[in-house]
């Protein structure tokens, strides 16, 4: 939906691309070796907040996540998560739906 010119000098030595052809492409300013990354589907929207529902021994609970770069189908999560958490990603409409239901403050416990 938006366009930009960019100047780039790209190998074409098989002649494939042409003066006025058009592009779809991903820019990379940077690269992050640390980055705690998790699939896309399992970030949901809630009241303006980003949250995942991550599997702890006592169940699902419910974190809002704080989230970076996001790409095709991944995306960074800056806070609100750790190493290792196992997040959900089916069924995560359904937990939100119980968790509206239940009566309980979806907005109580396990914000990190």
């Amino acid at each position: 939906t938006r366009t930009i010119k960019v100047l780039v000098e790209i190998d074409n030595a098989s002649h494939k691309l042409k003066p006025g052809m058009f592009a779809t492409t991903h820019i990379v300013v940077g690269m992050k070796s640390d980055a705690l990354v998790i699939p896309r589907i399992a970030v949901l929207e809630d009241e303006h907040l980003n949250i995942v529902f991550v599997k702890e021994e006592a169940g699902y609970h419910r974190h809002v996540v704080t989230l970076g770069i996001v790409a095709d189908d991944m995306v960074e999560v800056v806070a609100g998560l750790h190493q290792g958490d196992r997040v959900v990603t089916q069924g995560n409409y359904q937990l939100k739906s119980k968790l509206r239901m239940s009566g309980v403050d979806p907005h109580a416990g396990h914000v990190h």
